[in-house]
């Protein structure tokens, strides 16, 4: 969970290189294991330049790009590592013997401080994300009986990145429920958003208004319903268990635990601990330097796209979003066996949109797969708008005959 990247880990790195100029430097490739779990954390790796990937249970978590250090809070601990570490393309580092680490922070008090500021930087990531997972709990579920208090739910100013995938459209067609079409025209586009929920407020607080801080991420199918456009999403990624819990109960949302991050130009995505989406670019251009042709052009969007994403984006005041919501039966013997199966239709209200940005230069890995996300990112673009959630109801119950 974004343990292992750091700008202060950076500045050590740089700071162990400059004490340790005699150390052979290493060059791995492909896909090559530096670090194992289990084993004994008697060294430490300083990462000169290139990516390396953090693994945990077989899946990719983080990817720490150099310079850097790998193995720290293990080497210091005289313990064993907890994670592996494996290279993603060429690496260059050095191994620098735990030994010889102790050496050089106790001979130098400079270097000594900036371990400790990267350990409390890391320290400080890892205790935000526990704080926004269990944060709300307390304030917004009654108890006893853990109810979840009543109220609008409303999202004020907040940035969202859209970034534009591209699929087989087969794929984004089987990912539908029944009753939702693919829009053709679209060619196997659909997007990938994520929303950094900022949990302030525009106006005086209403009683029971809900206005949440955490971060969420989106996957949705852009389709159709007869002639209404609207956008089916296939799961969501998010940082706070009263959100899922607020989801899934109250809309039938299929929420999970992830966890996004922004660090300047690079955005970061987890499902659960696996890394499945990294973002970076170069710099942004706005929607008004651009011009709309120019920007959906950049985009690699065709007119007639455009088009139909000009009912959707820049979005109208109120855009119609679809769930599957499913409940697995208790008497469950299969994995579709439901006692709730419903396609349930929720209108987002929308307004206050502003300070679009196109995403330039980017570049995107996608190191953890996963069927909700299908294909490639072509494009990306960041704007800020205020949301109130309307209220659900349901259009197609597939239980009833």
């Amino acid at each position: 969970m974004f343990g292992s990247s750091s700008c202060k880990l950076s500045e050590f790195a740089r700071a162990l290189a400059a004490h340790t100029p005699d150390l052979d430097k290493k060059v791995a490739s492909g896909h090559e294991v530096l670090l194992e779990r289990g084993e004994r954390a008697d060294h430490v790796l300083v990462v000169t330049s290139g990516d390396v990937c953090i693994v945990w249970d077989e899946q990719i978590t983080d990817i720490v790009a150099g310079p850097s250090v790998v193995g720290l809070e293990a080497a210091l601990l005289d313990g064993a590592f907890e994670i592996s570490a494996k290279a993603e393309g060429q690496v260059i580092y050095t191994v620098l013997p735990r030994a010889q680490l102790e050496e050089l922070l106790a001979a130098h008090p400079k270097l000594a401080m900036s371990a400790m500021s990267a350990l409390a930087e890391v320290s400080q990531l890892r205790q935000s994300q526990l704080e926004r997972a269990v944060v709300y709990s307390d304030r917004h579920m009654r108890s006893p009986g853990a109810e979840i208090l009543p109220g609008p739910i409303i999202y004020s100013t907040f940035p969202i990145y859209y970034f534009f995938m591209r699929a087989d459209p087969r794929e984004l067609a089987a990912l539908l429920p029944q009753g939702l079409e693919p829009i053709r025209l679209l060619g196997g586009l659909y997007v990938f958003t994520v929303s950094f929920f900022a949990g302030g407020q525009a106006s005086a607080r209403q009683e029971g208004e809900l206005r949440l801080c955490y971060n969420e991420v989106a996957p949705s199918v852009l389709c159709r319903m007869g002639d209404e456009i609207g956008m089916y999403t296939t799961e969501f990624y998010v940082d706070c268990s009263f959100a899922v819990a607020l989801g899934r109960e109250l809309y039938g949302y299929p929420k999970v635990l992830g966890f996004s991050r922004l660090q300047g130009r690079e955005l970061e995505v987890t499902r659960g601990d696996a890394l499945i989406f990294r973002a970076t670019w170069e710099r942004e251009r706005s929607y008004d330097e651009l011009g709309g042709a120019l920007f959906a052009d950049m985009l690699h969007l065709g007119k007639d796209v455009a088009s139909v994403l000009g009912r959707l984006f820049p979005l109208k005041s109120t855009v119609t979003t679809w769930t599957h919501k499913r409940l697995l039966s208790t008497q469950a013997t299969r994995a579709d066996d439901f006692c709730v199966d419903q396609l349930v239709e929720i209108p987002f209200v929308g307004s206050g949109y502003k300070n679009f940005e196109l995403l330039h230069d980017m570049r995107v890995k996608m190191p953890g797969r996963v069927a909700a996300l299908p294909g490639e990112c072509v494009g990306g673009l960041r704007f800020e708008v205020d949301i109130t959630v309307g209220q659900p109801h349901i259009i197609k119950d597939y239980l009833s005959p």
